[in-house]
């Protein structure tokens, strides 16, 4: 029986095949189809897919289980009087790597400093380090300390290495990798006291907004060096931070830096509605520093209103600060381990009884699921925030 084709439409099939066909077929000349070594995975202070100083050739041949979700687990809950169980939330378990790799020298001598050089970076039983992945388009990274024994095996005479080594991130969320800009200060000084304003410019696109804090170093000019609230962006290229020092700065070696500790940050004015965003696909936890004096009791608050992109609805999370934070004292706030601390000078004291959390703690929803915005209120002190997109596949 023939088939009918009446309702095809010749135009629509055509392009169809044509996707079909072209995503089936190789690449054209001049496709690279050797080895790509660029430098794109790295375990602490070792890079991988590259070449080092002695001629060694470092290759990761597999990375099992960072491309994937981690395990998950979730508890059955038996219904006592009927079929099934009960919808019970789960969670992802940490996240087990296999990473697989070579190292190729040039001369048998090479083996034992290449080998030594390799059980360095992967000494990690009482350490942890970061495994980061140039991924496309955002390098991802993960803590990682080791999980079970490293395999590592010479198999050629030349001294061709071959190991695969037991990686576990505790969590198990990829987060992405910040690394600072740097930034050239141009018109630093302020031409009256009063302007109390210096402008910075970037040779890229800083990717800053209003509100957030940077970092500035290397300035002879003390006042010039410190962390500062940005009060405007003029440009992609260029950035406004409130500061009334006076003074001739040449900023030979001065810098900007976006990110903290591989965090972005914002500094939130009291009372305003402060958007953040992750563009992962997971949500992410923050780290909350305030800064004394702020009252205790209802009067001083934090904020996550959760809206639900596709629904519109609203949801909030609340933590209201009970103890007062004393003037000259940070109250630290990490939501992934759900725990706060107090630090005055060099003494570091149990925060938790400084704060009360009502509904959960605070995390930062993917911008494809909710819009986030934070609000501190307070008649005092002040209050920054910590935060990262996440992947967790």
């Amino acid at each position: 029986m023939a088939e009918d084709v009446s309702n095809v439409n010749p135009i629509d099939q055509g392009s169809e095949n044509q996707l079909v066909n072209k995503a089936l077929s190789r690449l054209p000349a001049p496709n690279i189809t050797g080895l790509k070594l660029e430098g794109d995975i790295q375990l602490g202070g070792l890079l991988l897919n590259t070449i080092d100083d002695n001629n060694v050739v470092w290759v990761c041949t597999d990375l099992d289980g960072w491309w994937n979700l981690p395990d998950s687990e979730t508890p059955d809950l038996p219904r006592g009087w009927g079929d099934g169980s009960y919808d019970a939330r789960g969670r992802y378990a940490a996240r087990l790597i296999t990473l697989t790799g070579e190292f190729l020298t040039q001369d048998p001598d090479q083996v034992e400093q290449a080998r030594q050089d390799l059980i360095k970076a992967i000494d990690l039983v009482y350490d942890s380090v970061n495994l980061t992945v140039a991924e496309k388009p955002v390098t991802k990274t993960s803590i990682v300390r080791l999980e079970g024994r490293p395999q590592i095996a010479t198999v050629s005479a030349r001294g061709r290495t071959q190991f695969s080594i037991g990686l576990k991130a505790p969590d198990p969320i990829k987060y992405e990798f910040l690394e600072p800009i740097v930034a050239t200060p141009t018109g630093a000084a302020p031409s009256t006291p009063s302007s109390g304003s210096v402008t910075y410019t970037t040779s890229e696109a800083h990717g800053f907004v209003v509100n957030q804090s940077v970092t500035i170093v290397g300035s002879s000019v003390a006042g010039y060096n410190g962390t500062f609230l940005i009060s405007a962006i003029p440009t992609t290229t260029t950035f406004v931070v409130s500061n009334s020092t006076t003074g001739t700065e040449t900023w030979s070696s001065a810098s900007a830096t976006m990110f903290e500790d591989g965090y972005r940050v914002k500094k939130i004015a009291t009372t305003v509605e402060t958007e953040f965003n992750n563009a992962g696909n997971t949500k992410t936890p923050v780290i909350i520093e305030l800064t004394g004096p702020i009252p205790g009791g209802s009067v001083a608050t934090i904020t996550n209103k959760i809206t639900d992109v596709l629904f519109g609805t609203e949801t909030e999370e609340t933590i209201t600060i009970v103890k007062a934070v004393p003037d000259g004292s940070t109250l630290e706030i990490d939501t992934l381990n759900r725990e706060a601390v107090l630090v005055t000078g060099s003494t570091v004291e149990n925060g938790r009884s400084y704060i009360s959390t009502l509904s959960s703690w605070f995390f930062i929803q993917p911008d494809s699921k909710a819009a986030n915005d934070i609000t501190f209120t307070s008649s005092t002190g002040s209050c920054k925030v910590f935060y990262r997109s996440g992947w967790i596949g």
